[in-house]
């Protein structure tokens, strides 16, 4: 960078945890005085029907993480995502005020990179990383959204810059190409909202590996991510497997592929980011985390409390994934597993024992 774009860099952004020269600067000054957002609990949501979120209140939630998925409906309706964009944008704004008026702050996030075709899925291959044409098509969206949005900030928590940032090649750490992608999206949305909070994701995908070499990025109001489902054995066991029985049940605690898995395990994984946070004195934010319904419930109900614990235990926002989606993940129905011509899911008479873990959890938010 030129002394000049330094010096500029500076000036926009008043107390930054990494200097110009892209060294970073001491705990000390990093400091305790940093902004922090309020701490929010809330779900991620794919259905915004009004009677869902009427319920998301009526459990104690206070934040929605919004999904953003132009390839998912392009696929539905064979074009290609860039004939979608303006009209997510717009179904952007409308769910984002209709959420805040109803009490919720919003989490608004980019699920999916842009991509050639418009086929579905998560995790950016290499024709993202590798296509200038692309990442400058994802920070433009962001501009997009940050000028529509800005009207409505005041319900917005949140940007999250893209969900479960991967590139394979770069495993075990993050992309290599996605910090200084990263930081130039920052400074699109820093000319239009100057503090609005902006929620960075290292990867790789969904760990909490990346935070064992990240470096802050140059801007005070930044929320790091990542997602917790570990040990994915037993949090998304079943999931893809056409046939599952009781022979293939994965315990909590318990040894899974020989390695021993309990809250202090839980609670290792994330170290790396414990360390980041107590280096940097940036807020973490966990924006999706879950155990399948379908897991023994003694067992889920186990995991769920240990890892609410570690999110509070550092003072994190988390959003469980999810509310009224996929009803795998339903806290509502029961634990009965969707084999093919068995028995579908019922909700019962009272509430699951999951269920009154993440309604125990919302409560710390306060009356609805």
């Amino acid at each position: 960078m030129s002394a000049r774009g330094c010096a500029a860099t500076v000036a926009a952004l008043a107390s930054v945890a990494m200097g110009c020269g892209g060294h970073a600067q001491t705990p000390a000054r990093a400091g305790d005085d940093r902004p922090s957002p309020p701490i929010v609990r809330g779900f991620v949501s794919g259905d915004l029907a009004d009677s869902n979120v009427a319920a998301m209140r009526t459990w104690g939630a206070n934040v929605v993480r919004l999904q953003l998925r132009p390839r998912f409906f392009a696929s539905q309706w064979g074009v290609a995502d860039t004939a979608v964009w303006a009209r997510v944008v717009d179904s952007a704004a409308v769910w984002v005020e209709r959420l805040g008026r109803q009490g919720l702050k919003v989490v608004v996030d980019m699920h999916e990179p842009p991509l050639p075709s418009a086929g579905t899925g998560g995790a950016p291959g290499d024709a993202f990383w590798d296509s200038p044409e692309l990442t400058s098509r994802l920070r433009t969206r962001w501009s997009d959204l940050a000028h529509r949005l800005h009207p409505l900030k005041r319900y917005i928590w949140g940007y999250d810059l893209l969900n479960e940032p991967l590139d394979r090649r770069d495993e075990p750490n993050g992309p290599h190409a996605w910090p200084p992608l990263a930081l130039s999206i920052v400074r699109t949305i820093r000319t239009i909202d100057p503090d609005v909070w902006i929620i960075y994701e290292p990867g790789p995908g969904d760990a909490f590996a990346g935070f064992a070499t990240l470096r802050p990025l140059p801007d005070p109001h930044v929320i790091y991510s990542a997602h917790f489902y570990y040990p994915a054995r037993f949090t998304q066991q079943g999931i893809g497997q056409p046939v599952f029985g009781p022979s293939d049940t994965v315990h909590f605690p318990g040894r899974i592929r020989l390695v021993s898995w309990d809250a202090d395990r839980l609670a290792r994984m994330v170290q790396p980011a414990v360390d980041f946070q107590q280096r940097y004195h940036v807020p973490i934010y966990v924006g999706e985390f879950s155990v399948v319904r379908w897991a023994p419930e003694p067992d889920a109900v186990v995991w769920l409390r240990d890892a609410i614990a570690i999110f509070e235990s550092h003072g994190w926002s988390w959003t469980y994934h999810a509310f009224r989606e996929f009803n795998g993940w339903s806290l509502e129905d029961d634990e009965t597993f969707p084999a093919t011509g068995g028995p579908l899911p019922q909700v019962p008479p009272n509430p699951t024992a999951r269920a009154r873990v993440i309604r125990r959890a919302l409560a710390r938010n306060g009356a609805p």
